[in-house]
Parts: C-alpha cells; sequence; structure tokens
C-alpha cells in the first residue's frame, strides 16, 4: 500500500499528465481494475483521484 506521501506525488503527476482529466484518468483506471477484481488497485487508483480533486480544488489554484 502507497503512503499517503506517494498518493499525493502520484496525484499531482497524473494532473500534470493529463490536466483537467487527471480525476477521469485516475477513475478509469481504477475501473479498469476493478473489472479485473483487482480491489486493491481499485482502491489505489480511487485515493489518487480524490487526491488530483483536493489538488485541483485548492482556493487560489488557477486554471491548468
Amino acid at each position: 500500500m502507497k503512503s499517503e506521501h506517494e498518493i499525493w506525488k502520484s496525484a499531482k503527476h497524473v494532473i500534470e499528465q493529463h490536466g483537467e482529466q487527471a480525476t477521469a484518468f485516475a477513475e478509469a483506471r481504477a475501473q479498469a481494475h476493478l473489472d479485473k477484481g483487482d480491489d486493491d488497485s481499485w482502491a489505489l487508483w480511487m485515493r489518487i483521484a480524490a487526491a488530483t480533486l483536493e489538488i485541483r480544488n485548492r482556493p487560489g489554484r488557477g486554471p491548468e
């Protein structure tokens, strides 16, 4: 299981790579793992998706 620091680092990387679509990308990855029955990877990607939302919704954060 990844640490919170690793989750946030991953979320920032996903935002850098996918911009406004970062959360949708992470959720799609989560769904793909769930479809394969990989609950641990699903949970990981859902945590990353949640972190992307938190990062993007911080006050004072301008548009991508």
